[in-house]
């Protein structure tokens, strides 16, 4: 049924191909590109117009499209937007392939009934998830509390539409806008929070004037925000460590504006690309914390695109919004511009973390604004014959499938090689042929490196991801160890993208101990992790331990407290002879790996894809020893000033009498 389409779509979406989980799987991607495509092609006879913006509106989205295409040909990462350049003409077809599927009616019954039943499936999953298997904070199906929120937020007004009319229709709804608000409350999203109170005080507002019985929208608005009493109280004091951690996101989304205006760093670029920005503040980030989004589709959007693009892209949307300010069904209008409106209001502190359920979803409630008649402009049929709209549907379509259908095999026989873990060969070979297939994405090549090994393939691969740390970090590891000249430079760049990591810096110690920074450099790992006091690289470096110690008492922006006790720990432990060897049975590791599953795994979160285990840097410690060095890293203690372990302190460490760049 024609009707139902676009809510299967968004069902789709948010309950496997649209999600984090299941987006970044082979499977998922394909499933993804191919409802996308097909059901995108709906809109292809209003192509010349099909946001209904006039003979000069119309140009908008065109120019839109055409300043995304030149950033992504202009972006250092360009193979990270690949599939969304590709996919700009079902983007740009969908709403009004939407608004095709809801003409009259009947159909818009049918397909709010179809987006009820979407929010209770979801909403549903969350709180499921949440109250019976344990999960400490609503988040699926969508892989994270915040997309929840924002998925919700967006279909919610539509969805407890149905309330007017009688029967099952009205039940749906109103269990839909019962488990809905409920699944946003206990999200504790501040944003979400806030987005669906606008929703609710302008449903009171309409509601009133009709005479309803309005207090009750008022009541559930305050029910809504009641969960987020603690989160508000944070805020206020200043306190509230999620909205500090956005602060340092922000801030190094405009340093990365700044640096690229007009059109950005490219579409997708941002989870590749963050790390060269970012600033970690103690005791609010931790250290080696994968950071893959802005947490501001706004601020996000001109970073990827510059300023232009997201502007005309606005005005766009404006102007059809504007051109549809009458409507033979004004109810299933404005619910629709509500729904639109919220999702403006959630996503000014949202996520997006590459899950396409919440683009997607949007399209769709975008063009239902278009779906009611009566409006100054609808989309423009375009004329000809039906068989030159159907050769452009197959022309597009088989370009998708020619640059896809390569990207989803090698896709595919990278998860594979993930699973064929008995087989090391095997393993490789199906990896280097997923390398093979899609040649310029990093995460394939990095792990033909690993395994090979070949410390200059995964150099090569970092430099195509320059903004992640894991691939630098485990590509200076592999250069020192094979005796490579770029080693050093690859770890201090690795110790840049993500500075409060310490492993790289201490094998640039290690690497050349007589070097005039040798000191700066070990003082500087020992701050950010003073355990590596227990390394046995010392038992013939006990002169540059000591300088090292002693040039910590000298920074400033370090707790004096800390500092004393690291001194003392180091003085009271045992004496180590001068080139012996430790037990080995009494070493252990320390370890920095990537898809380790201790935090959100880099594989998943940045390239989109599953997780691949792997050790990127190990460094040992002696256990007598280490267990005697009870102090917290200094990225933990929120005392520390954050230019100790700041970006500028990677290339000579630190320096005496400083408090990181400041001299």
């Amino acid at each position: 049924m024609k009707a139902l389409l676009p809510a299967v779509l968004v069902a789709v979406f948010a309950l496997g191909c649209g999600t984090v989980p299941w987006g970044a799987t082979a499977l998922g991607t394909a499933v993804a590109l191919a409802s996308l495509v097909l059901i995108s092609l709906l809109g292809l006879p209003a192509w010349r117009d099909p946001w209904g913006l006039g003979s000069v509106g119309r140009w908008l989205p065109v120019l839109a499209a055409a300043l995304v295409l030149a950033s992504w040909w202009v972006s250092p990462v360009r193979r990270a937007g690949l599939l969304i350049v590709l996919l700009l003409p079902a983007i740009y077809l969908l709403p009004a392939a939407a608004a095709r599927c809801w003409q009259d009616r009947w159909e818009r019954r049918v397909g709010q009934r179809g987006l009820a039943a979407a929010v209770v499936a979801v909403a549903s999953w969350s709180l499921f998830d949440h109250y019976v298997l344990g999960s400490p904070r609503v988040g699926m199906p969508l892989g994270h509390h915040l997309l929840v929120a924002e998925w919700l937020v967006l279909l919610l007004p539509l969805a407890v539409l149905g309330v007017r009319e009688p029967g099952f229709g009205r039940w749906l709804s109103v269990t839909a806008a019962a488990l809905g608000a409920a699944a946003v409350a206990l999200t504790r999203s501040v944003s979400g929070g806030v987005a669906l109170a606008v929703e609710l005080t302008v449903a009171a507002v309409a509601l009133r004037r009709r005479g309803s019985r309005w207090p009750l929208v008022v009541g559930a608005t305050v029910v809504a925000l009641a969960p987020m009493a603690s989160r508000w109280a944070g805020l206020t004091a200043g306190q509230d460590t999620s909205l500090l951690a956005r602060l340092g996101f922000w801030r190094a989304g405009w340093t990365g504006i700044v640096e690229r205006p007009w059109l950005g760093w490219g579409p997708v670029s941002g989870s590749w690309t963050f790390g060269l920005h970012q600033r970690p503040v103690p005791g609010i980030n931790p250290a080696s914390e994968v950071v893959a989004d802005l947490h501001s589709v706004p601020l996000q959007a001109v970073y990827e695109l510059g300023w232009v693009a997201p502007l005309v892209l606005l005005a766009a949307m404006i102007l059809a919004l504007l051109r549809r300010r009458r409507s033979s069904d004004p109810a299933w209008t404005v619910a629709a511009v509500l729904c639109l409106a919220g999702f403006g209001v959630a996503a000014l502190a949202g996520v997006f973390f590459g899950a396409s359920a919440l683009p997607v979803t949007a399209a769709v409630v975008f063009g239902a604004v278009f779906a009611s008649p009566g409006s100054e402009a609808t989309a423009v049929e375009a004329g000809g014959r039906p068989w030159s709209r159907h050769l452009v549907a197959a022309s597009y379509v088989a370009l998708v499938a020619w640059v896809a259908v390569p990207v989803l095999l090698a896709q595919r026989t990278y998860e594979r090689a993930a699973r064929d873990t008995e087989d090391g060969d095997r393993q490789l070979a199906w990896i280097e042929r997923a390398a093979e297939l899609d040649p310029d994405f990093p995460l394939y090549r990095f792990i033909v490196g690993d395994l090979l090994p070949d410390p200059a393939e995964q150099l090569d691969a970092a430099r195509a991801a320059p903004g992640v740390a894991a691939l630098w970090l485990g590509a200076g590891y592999a250069g020192a160890d094979a005796g490579a000249r770029w080693a050093g430079e690859a770890l201090e760049h690795a110790c840049a993208v993500d500075p409060m990591e310490a492993l790289a810096t201490f094998r640039r110690v290690r690497l050349a101990p007589e070097a005039p920074d040798a000191v700066g450099l070990a003082a500087r790992a020992l701050l950010a992790e003073p355990r590596l006091v227990a390394s046995p690289f010392w038992r013939n470096h006990l002169e540059l331990l000591a300088a090292a110690v002693e040039r910590i008492q000298t920074v400033e922006g370090v707790d004096a407290g800390w500092r004393l006790a690291l001194r003392q720990a180091v003085d009271r432990l045992p004496p180590r002879e001068v080139g012996s060897e430790p037990d080995p049975t009494e070493l252990a590791d320390l370890i920095e790996g990537m898809d380790d599953g201790i935090d959100p795994v880099p594989s998943e979160l940045i390239f989109r894809r599953a997780p691949w285990p792997a050790d990127l840097a190990v460094e040992p410690v002696e256990l007598r020893l280490a267990a005697r060095i009870d102090l917290p890293p200094l990225s933990a203690l929120p005392s520390t000033d954050p230019s100790v372990l700041s970006p500028e302190t990677c290339a000579r460490g630190m320096e005496p009498g400083t408090t990181g760049d400041r001299k």
